[in-house]
């Protein structure tokens, strides 16, 4: 039997319900307590209902387990430390919590504590609160940005009396790290205002090359080749000399082969021929110019390479040399104790061994020039020229010389002309503003060329590292410029000496280096101090100083500067006064020209003395 289903109809209460929901309701009790009503909607449960649980604090002061080990080992008792009953979200929170204050200390030497930082304050609580929150978003995120969490860090650790002795150290990698977005941005602009500047000077090459080409599609004369024309044409607008798609270069060279064939083209080269105008000859002597700058180039990039490689192969071989050193002297130690003697030999060779080769260079470098030293070598130069050297008397050759001078007829007219020019160089020497040495008192390491102590310094890395660092560095296309190159060159040579030569090729090389683009942007600080105070000397020969200076300033105004980078200021804080006469530099040079005198009148002596045995 098939069931059926009933049709849905309205409902309709009956009488009995309608009857019961007419009546009156009876009146409440006033004290019974009103049940609430339940305001959440559907099912609810357990894990709803459950509240967030709270952090559970410790039943100690997390220091107390240290304090108590310190006591023990020190034989007494610990004080009980405050329990802290919640987590401080204020410098409020922790006065209530019984704390005023929360010192740090770190053991320098043993038995004795320097302060390292506290919380004090408000502003000392939010700056641990604001560095506990980035150490967390640190560690949690790593795209986050941690620069000014560094310097903080980095701060903290300049303050910590652990770390005094690399104070400085420390000072300049904070600097560096604050400093690095901003030089970032820096060269992110430079990039963008660099590529803009070789787009609008590559814009207008092109933009003629397609009149060109527009040109020869009106001529018809070339109706012949239109098609090909205008494809090139196209070809040539989408591109944007960063890349040298292949069919755009077949279709110029099919394009060239065809107008190479035509009449029409050959009598209009014959033309410009005629008429002086050889653009192919200017063509292929632009290219060549242009080949010979990307050689140029790309020597100068493996000239630094070679150069790096030789660095890194010239202190390995170093290393192992000392190493060689240290195990030989080793043997000749164990070689004298088999032998059983020589004592002396043996300290010798223990002194030899313990010997620093570069502690008098890291004194000077430390401490700066010893004047009272320096006084007490010219003391004993001074001495050493007074004793002077033995004549003999009885050398034949010495005795016919001195024979030869006496007979000459002119001999006092010769010493009076020889006298004058002397008096003469004194004056013009006097006219000077400084105190320049006395070539007869300086080593001879010192009166080598400027070639030669060029050649010496590429020899040393930290040398070599200071000339890279002196280097202006461009950009292409302006790092194949050849004023850029001869800049560089005059300034590893004002590396290596100062005179008038080197200070008018500095001027010369950076007045026709100054236009290009970005050079002024990438000069170092150490080449912009070289550059400035080259032109800044008082020498009779630069008579365009005020010229050089000013300009030189209106360049540096207008990349940001207020004057070189080392002030002239402080420069003079750092080296001795030479107007002071009784500056310890004043006093040494006055010792050398006592020197010098003393050594010109021993001289006069033995002249004198040779006339007379001659006579």
């Amino acid at each position: 039997m098939p069931l059926t289903m009933a049709f849905p109809r309205a409902y309709i209460p009956s009488t009995a319900l309608l009857r019961a929901l007419s009546r009156s309701a009876r009146p409440p009790c006033p004290f019974a307590r009103r049940i609430p009503t339940q305001c959440l909607r559907g099912k609810t449960s357990k894990a709803s209902k459950a509240s967030k649980p709270k952090k559970e604090m410790p039943k100690e002061n997390p220091y107390q387990k240290e304090f108590d080990e310190a006591a023990r080992a020190a034989g007494t008792t610990a004080p009980k430390l405050p329990v802290p009953k919640a987590e401080a979200e204020s410098y409020q929170d922790m006065l209530d919590h019984g704390l005023s204050a929360i010192r740090w200390l770190a053991e320098t030497t043993p038995g004795k504590y320097e302060y390292v930082d506290s919380i004090e304050s408000e502003e000392d609580f939010k700056r641990f609160k604001k560095r506990d929150a980035m150490l967390e978003e640190n560690f949690a995120n790593p795209d986050y940005d941690s620069t000014e969490l560094d310097i903080m860090t980095l701060t903290d650790l300049m303050n910590h009396p652990c770390y005094r002795h690399i104070r400085e150290d420390i000072r300049e990698i904070r600097d560096w790290v604050a400093n690095k977005p901003k030089e970032e941005e820096e060269i992110r602009a430079l990039e963008r205002k660099v590529e803009k500047e070789v787009t609008d000077m590559l814009a207008e090459p092109k933009m003629k090359v397609h009149e060109f080409f527009q040109e020869m599609i009106d001529d018809p004369e070339f109706s012949e080749v239109r098609a090909d024309l205008i494809d090139v044409q196209s070809r040539w607008a989408e591109s944007d000399f960063k890349v040298d798609p292949n069919e755009m270069v077949t279709a110029m060279n099919m394009l060239g082969e065809k107008l190479e064939a035509m009449p029409v083209v050959q009598r209009k080269i014959a033309e410009r021929a005629a008429s002086g105008d050889d653009w192919k000859a200017d063509y292929d002597k632009e290219m060549k110019e242009y080949e010979k700058l990307v050689k140029e180039a790309d020597e100068d990039e493996e000239r630094e390479r070679r150069e790096e490689e030789e660095d890194e192969e010239l202190e390995w071989e170093t290393e192992g040399t000392t190493i060689r050193i240290d195990k030989l002297i080793a043997d000749v130690e164990r070689l004298l104790d088999a032998m059983g003697g020589q004592k002396d030999l043996k300290r010798d060779l223990r002194e030899l061994r313990a010997e620093d080769p570069f502690e008098d260079t890291r004194y000077e470098l430390e401490e700066g020039v010893n004047w009272e030293r320096l006084a007490r070598e010219v003391n004993s130069g001074i001495e050493k020229l007074k004793r002077g050297p033995d004549l003999d008397e009885s050398d034949p050759e010495l005795k016919a010389k001195v024979d030869k001078i006496m007979d000459d007829p002119q001999l006092f007219e010769k010493l009076s002309f020889i006298a004058e020019i002397i008096k003469e160089r004194k004056k013009d020497i006097t006219t000077f503003s400084g105190n320049a040495p006395d070539p007869e008192t300086l080593p001879d390491s010192e009166l080598t060329t400027v070639g030669n102590q060029l050649k010496v310094a590429m020899k040393d890395p930290e040398h070599r590292a200071a000339i890279r660092g002196l280097r202006v560095k461009l950009h292409p296309p302006f790092n194949v410029h050849p004023d850029v190159r001869h800049l560089n060159y005059a300034l590893t040579l004002a590396y290596c000496g100062a005179n008038d030569d080197i200070r008018r090729i500095i001027w010369r090389c950076y007045y026709k280096a100054r236009n290009l683009p970005t050079l002024l942007q990438n000069i170092p600080n150490d080449s912009w101090d070289l550059i400035w105070y080259s032109q800044a000397v008082t020498w009779r020969g630069n008579q365009n100083r005020q010229a050089h200076l000013e300009l030189l300033l209106k360049d540096l105004a207008s990349i940001g500067k207020d004057g070189p980078p080392t002030k002239p200021v402080d420069v003079g804080k750092q080296k001795p006064q030479l107007d002071d006469p009784n500056s310890p530099m004043q006093q040494a040079l006055r010792l050398a020209l006592q020197a010098k005198a003393e050594f010109e009148r021993k001289r006069a002596a033995e002249s004198t003395l040779l006339l007379e045995s001659g006579t």
